[in-house]
């Protein structure tokens, strides 16, 4: 048993070290988001989707005004700032620019 797992751990050991072996991918210019949902979307209009197979997929693909960070608290997403008119009901957001190909980490 002892030697089987020996074994086992040898090959996973060397694969891991293979694997950070590769050259540098290029990237070719297309972006393609893969997923495996349990079941097809029924809809990717954001104000259609309804359950968790749609919102995965659409939490991945559009990005909102402002999102989550890690710890909990609200940040920024696609507002860099906003204002809250005197009438405490219009808000006047300002969007943040990004060039056409230059995707950031969002």
């Amino acid at each position: 048993m002892k030697k089987l797992i020996s074994i086992i751990s040898l090959l996973l050991i060397t694969a891991i070290v293979f694997t950070g072996c590769t050259s540098g991918t290029s990237d070719s210019g297309s972006k393609i988001l893969r997923t495996n949902n349990s079941s097809e979307p029924g809809s990717l209009d954001p104000a259609l989707a309804q359950g968790t197979h749609e919102s995965w997929i659409l939490d991945h693909t559009f990005e909102g005004l402002f999102k989550k960070a890690e710890d909990g608290t609200v940040v920024p997403g696609m507002a860099e700032s906003y204002t809250l008119a005197d009438d405490q009901v219009t808000y006047t957001f300002t969007l943040r620019m990004i060039l056409n190909g230059q995707m950031e980490n969002l």
